[in-house]
């Protein structure tokens, strides 16, 4: 029976992978072992709020409350939900717990996010902002502390490269590499600038999925690289790479949107790799999300996002930044790219809901639909900071918002206007701006003699790095990989999980803390951690290897053939892969499919001894004799020595003979 650690990790894995069922049961069943397990309370409430079960979600937060009253992350759960009341004894609370010094400050920054949504949620607007701008500066800080900030110049700088790379002659060079499909719907722009509400009208209608907001379009352009540089540090800008990865992302969306004739991707900053998008899929379809920047700034300052996304929210000049530079490079995408766009503007949508509805269904081909205007009560998983917003009927006091908090707006306002000075872009002040590039050094060194297989001197200056900024998740990373090299995988296991705890969308310390865990013989702690991998990459490699041979191992088998299955679509020259997949399909009974499994094995190394072992037992199996001895005489040519290959190949002798004389 799977203990209450392995249906939590299996909970916290299937919540990633954005299975919101899934993670109910498993969250369920780890309270039915451990009731008291306050943190499990509350992430239960917040699966089954992504699924749109609010009584439910409340009813999990107060009971996280009444075991841990100083669990900071459900009050302020229960402020996204507008259940909490500015006037009780509640706000004395969570103002005390903004306050406990004591405390983490993810603790205290939650409680002090919490206190400035219950304000706001009454009026109080000038008290609100103070909470919102205390819970912002903490949390900022805290950030910096960690090695990550907002680089505004750096932005700036990768616009423009971006404008350089992406003209309309790179375009027209492109033209038909990639896969023409409908599916792909791609919404961008600013966080917070109605991305999750143009979704949910859309994901309303009979023949469209909304998938949320995947990871798989940026994880992919860091691989290819800007294309002015030919080729990336994984694949390559030429026709057939392009192709093959346009077909092995859009049947992950086929997957995802179990077969919708339109899927939507509505990750906000796809609007940075719109270029890749075009060449991938020359059919696909880009909706611009717009509002006014002056709301959107002020949402995502009063949110707090998942630790190491979205870094420019928390500080308004900040925000209005960004903006300019979203908005510079949507307007490049807007003269040059080759595809259909659409502009969605909150408010023209909020003030004619039913044409400018309507206009977002024809745009995307389809027939039109009542439902759609029904946004608020379609049933599906949604797991943004709007998951309570998009299950209410529309709304237009979020229009013009800003209002409230005009007067402590001058920072966004200057940041927005053309009186920002652009040659100090950055909020960060020169002292961060000389330690980022004090750990940028250190990093690359401590890489490089970790390359060279230096490890001691490779941890040293890791270490370095870390008396400057005690929390920087890269480093702490691999401190952990370096200890783990070294046997101690208990430390391995805290290392990372530190680093994951600060930053957990980086799928290699995911993929490395599960390895660690292997080797404890924690498997169902790894698994999990696998899983979470190829939650953030789905093409992960190495991850699909190892999971699978994980399953496999355990005799799971229809499931490894799954991962294996995966393997071989993102690697398809992998003969260790091919190798595999015939391995679990022989255990099926699939001879056939693990015959042409070891054939394409064997044509891609032909020095693969273990290949051509496996495809001459399988002819055996088949009593194809000819075959089989041409294998083992490869087996023999590769190994001069093997006893087992000169036994199997007197034995297929024999049979031989016996046909003859028969």
């Amino acid at each position: 029976m799977p203990t209450a650690t392995e249906h939590h990790s299996r909970a916290t894995s299937l919540r990633l992978a954005g299975d919101m069922m899934g993670a109910v049961e498993n969250y369920k069943q780890v309270i039915a072992l451990v009731p008291d397990s306050a943190t499990t309370w509350n992430e239960l409430g917040t699966a089954l709020r992504s699924l749109g079960r609010f009584d439910e979600a409340v009813d999990c937060f107060r009971r996280a409350l009444v075991l841990k009253p100083h669990l900071a992350d459900a009050y302020r759960n229960l402020a996204l939900g507008e259940q909490l009341s500015a006037d009780g004894s509640e706000l004395a609370s969570i103002a005390a717990l903004a306050d406990a010094a004591d405390l983490p400050i993810e603790e205290r920054s939650a409680a002090a996010f919490a206190l400035g949504k219950a304000l706001d949620d009454a009026g109080r607007f000038d008290e609100a902002f103070a909470a919102y701008e205390r819970a912002n500066s903490m949390y900022r800080a805290a950030r910096v502390a960690a090695g990550d900030w907002f680089d505004a110049a750096g932005l700036s700088r990768q616009v423009d490269e971006i404008i350089a790379a992406f003209t309309p002659g790179f375009f027209a060079k492109v033209a038909g590499w990639g896969t023409r499909s409908e599916v792909p719907v791609f919404i961008v722009g600013m966080p917070r600038s109605g991305t999750s509400l143009v979704e949910q009208i859309a994901a309303s209608h009979s023949r469209v999925s909304g998938a949320g907001e995947l990871l798989h379009i940026g994880r992919m352009y860091g691989d290819f690289g800007p294309p002015s540089d030919g080729h990336g540090p994984e694949l390559r800008w030429e026709e057939t790479v392009i192709r093959r990865a346009a077909g092995g992302h859009l049947q992950r969306l086929r997957e995802i949107g179990s077969g919708a004739e339109r899927v939507i991707d509505k990750m906000p900053d796809n609007v940075l790799y719109l270029g890749l998008v075009a060449t991938l899929y020359p059919q696909a379809r880009i909706i611009f999300c717009r509002r006014d920047p002056r709301d959107i700034a002020l949402s995502c300052f009063f949110q707090k996002f998942t630790p190491g996304m979205l870094g420019f929210s928390y500080d308004l000049a900040d925000c209005g930044r960004r903006q300019l530079q979203i908005d510079r490079l949507i307007e490049h995408w807007r003269r040059v790219l080759p595809l259909p766009i659409l502009e969605v503007n909150y408010e023209k949508l909020v003030a004619d809901f039913d044409g400018e509805s309507q206009k977002l269904v024809s745009f995307l081909g389809l027939e039109w639909e009542p439902t759609c205007l029904e946004f608020h009560r379609t049933q599906r998983t949604v797991a943004t900071a709007s998951s309570w917003q998009v299950r209410q009927p529309l709304y237009d006091r979020s229009v013009e918002r800003w209002r409230n908090y005009e007067r402590h707006l001058e920072p966004l306002l200057r940041a927005l206007s053309s009186a920002d000075d652009s040659s100090d872009q950055s909020a960060v002040d020169d002292a961060d701006r000389t330690l980022q590039n004090e750990v940028i050094a250190a990093l690359s060194a401590a890489a490089e003699q970790y390359q060279a297989g230096d490890l001691d001197r490779a941890e040293t200056l890791y270490r370095e790095v870390l008396e400057k900024v005690p929390q920087h998740p890269e480093t702490l990373h691999w401190l952990g990989v370096i200890a783990g090299i070294r046997g101690r995988h208990q430390d391995a296991v805290k290392l990372i999980g530190r680093s994951i705890v600060i930053s957990p969308v980086r799928p290699d310390a995911h993929f490395d803390l599960g390895y660690a865990l292997q080797q404890l013989g924690r498997q169902g702690e790894a698994e999990a951690a696998f899983c979470n991998a190829l939650t953030l990459r789905p093409d992960y490699p190495a991850a699909l290897a190892t999971l699978g041979s994980m399953l496999l191992a355990g005799g799971r088998v229809e499931e490894a053939v799954g991962y294996f299955r995966k393997l071989v679509a993102a690697e398809p020259d992998d003969a260790a892969g091919h190798f595999d997949l015939a391995s679990c399909l022989r255990r099926l009974g699939d001879v056939q499919g693990s015959l042409d499994s070891l054939r394409l094995a064997v044509s891609l190394a032909p020095e693969f001894q273990s290949g051509w072992n496996d495809l001459g037992l399988t002819y055996l199996s088949l009593e194809s004799w000819d075959d089989a001895e041409e294998c083992f005489r490869r087996v023999l040519a590769i190994e001069p020595g093997s006893s087992r290959a000169v036994q199997q190949l007197a034995y297929v002798q024999q049979k031989k003979l016996a046909r003859i004389r028969g």
